[in-house]
């Protein structure tokens, strides 16, 4: 009797545990892989999954997944690749393209997850790793990406009509004997910007050079970091609304550049972080403007 009762008892929980799993709906890869993720290495580089689309910045391109293979498969765009999705990491191999059939855009899928080294006829494959973040696609981290126009300048209270900005490389000997043009002071000026997710890429003429950025959105006003040689920073404030980008720094003159932080200490102890988007007659402060173009 009790081998009966015992029985029943067991038969009971197996079922309750059947309906129970019934119940949970089951997520599918789509969409456990939304969100926003940056990757495993030295640069910080987010990826941003939306829908069906995925991409690094603003600009996204569409994406089809299949979980049915082994290994599970990706199209990202016109290039295949393989994924695998554990938790919060997520391992992606895209296609290198064969050398012989680049202008027709041929792709091979790869097989396994493996950065082999170029050859004559595929060049490098990507595979790399990433690990969910708890950013979303409208942090200020994903939403400044993308190019720039610089609009205007403001320093000592007054807006510069013609703004430009001498990006601090722009000084370098290295940057004029690669110009070729030393004389030529409007090549090392910029208007036009890229920022990628750690890096800020000015437009000088046919040359390009840029500076590291850390953004601090949470504090008030929001802080940003531009991170130059010898690990030196220019402590700033930024707002960003909609396609206008604001960002104050302390204005530099061309002899700042030769500090020398062993001599005379961090740059953070000589620059001040402004304390509002605006200046002011002699407070060492500059405005600069910026609409996404």
């Amino acid at each position: 009797m009790s081998c009966a009762f015992s029985a029943v008892g067991v038969l009971a929980a197996m079922l309750s545990a059947a309906a129970g799993n019934h119940g949970q709906k089951t997520e599918t890869d789509l969409e456990r892989i939304q969100g926003v993720w940056v990757a495993t290495g030295r640069t910080r580089t987010y990826m941003v999954f939306e829908g069906n689309t995925m991409g690094g910045g603003p600009t996204r391109t569409r994406f089809h997944l299949n979980p049915n293979t082994n290994p599970k498969q990706i199209d990202w765009g016109f290039q295949p690749g393989i994924y695998s999705l554990e938790g919060d990491t997520l391992q992606l191999c895209l296609a290198g393209r064969k050398g012989l059939f680049i202008r027709t855009g041929y792709f091979s899928r790869p097989e396994e997850f493996s950065t082999p080294p170029p050859t004559m006829f595929v060049t490098k494959r990507r595979h790399t790793t990433w690990t969910r973040t708890t950013l979303t696609p409208q942090s200020d981290e994903i939403l400044i990406q993308g190019e720039w126009n610089l609009v205007s300048t403001e320093r000592n209270g007054h807006e510069n009509p013609t703004p430009k900005i001498k990006p601090p490389a722009a000084e370098s000997a290295k940057f004029k004997r690669k110009t070729g043009k030393q004389a030529d002071r409007e090549l090392w000026t910029a208007t036009s910007f890229g920022v990628s997710s750690s890096r800020v890429q000015a437009h000088c003429g046919s040359e390009k050079t840029g500076v590291n950025y850390v953004l601090d959105p949470a504090a008030n006003p929001k802080r940003v970091n531009l991170v130059l040689r010898q690990q030196n920073v220019i402590p700033g404030i930024y707002s960003l609304e909609g396609d206008t980008l604001k960002v104050c720094v302390p204005f530099l003159n061309e002899h700042i550049w030769f500090v020398d932080p062993k001599k005379w200490g961090p740059w953070p102890n000589l620059l001040q972080r402004p304390r509002q988007l605006a200046t002011k007659p002699r407070d060492g402060q500059f405005l600069m403007v910026f609409q996404r173009k």
